[in-house]
Parts: structure tokens; sequence; C-alpha cells
């Protein structure tokens, strides 16, 4: 049986080389960062539709560079599942994937007494054009939610 030998540097040149540690790291700031401007925000509305434009779009850049590095890290581990550095760093990587979920809390507690108004105001931002469909998945969510601390202790189970 021989081992899987797959080319990943268009991912990183190395495993935990610099050029992955500074993306992972500059990920977890980011995240970090975005959750509590997130959580800083009230709900939805006509002086807040700017700032909820913006944490939408940083979630996406969020989310794109997640799945960058999930990817990564499932390519190494299928490849030599016995290594203890891959499986540590795969560990490392589902609490930063926690961290992004409960940023997904905060922005269901944004969209979930949204006014009707502010609501449509937001699917109608040009820069969120292509978006309406997730959107009103994520307010749908949101609206069959728990309490925000009860939803941000399931992110962290």
């Amino acid at each position: 049986m021989s081992l899987m030998n797959w080319d990943l540097t268009s991912y990183f040149p190395d495993f935990d080389g610099p050029e992955m540690r500074t993306f992972r790291d500059q990920l977890r700031a980011d995240i970090d960062g975005l959750g509590k401007r997130a959580g800083g925000l009230t709900s939805l509305g006509e002086d807040t539709l700017v700032e909820w434009e913006e944490v939408l779009l940083s979630c996406e850049e969020v989310s794109r560079r997640l799945s960058h590095l999930d990817s990564y890290l499932s390519c190494l581990t299928a490849a030599d599942t016995a290594n203890e550095d891959y499986k540590g760093e795969e560990a490392a990587f589902a609490l930063t994937e926690a961290a992004a979920d409960k940023i997904t809390v905060e922005l269901k507690r944004g969209l979930r007494d949204a006014s009707q108004d502010s609501w449509e105001a937001l699917l109608a931002r040009p820069v969120l054009d292509g978006c309406q469909h997730f959107l009103q998945r994520l307010r749908h969510e949101a609206q069959q939610t728990m309490e925000p601390a009860n939803e941000r202790l399931n992110a962290d189970l």
C-alpha cells in the first residue's frame, strides 16, 4: 500500500510553514474581530444598515478563507491519517469553526427582529445582489432560533 502524495503547494508551500501560520492566525484574529463587531451591533435598522452590510461581506470573506484552510487540512489528513500534527491542526481548526459559528448567531440575532422596511432595504443593497436567497434563508432560520446566549452555547458544544 502506498501513501497518497498530493501536491498541496497551491494552498501553502509547507504544512505549518510561515505562510500557513500567518494565514491561520490572521483568520482567527479576523473571526474574533468580526464576532465582536457583529455582537456590538443592534438589530438591523436604518441606522445600522451599512454596518450590517459590511459585516455580511466580511463574513463571506471569512467563509472563503475557512473553506480554504478546511480543504487543505482535510487533504492532508486524508493522505496521512496517522500524522499527529495534522490531527492536532484539525482539532484546533474545529475551535476556529466554532468561533465562526458564533458570528452566524450574531447575524441571526441582528436579522431576527428587523422591521420589514429595514429588511427590504438590506436586500436592495446593490453590493448584496445575488445574495437574496442566502439572506432570506438566514432570516428564516433567525426567526426559528433560541435566544442568542443559548445559540452561542450551542455553537460551543
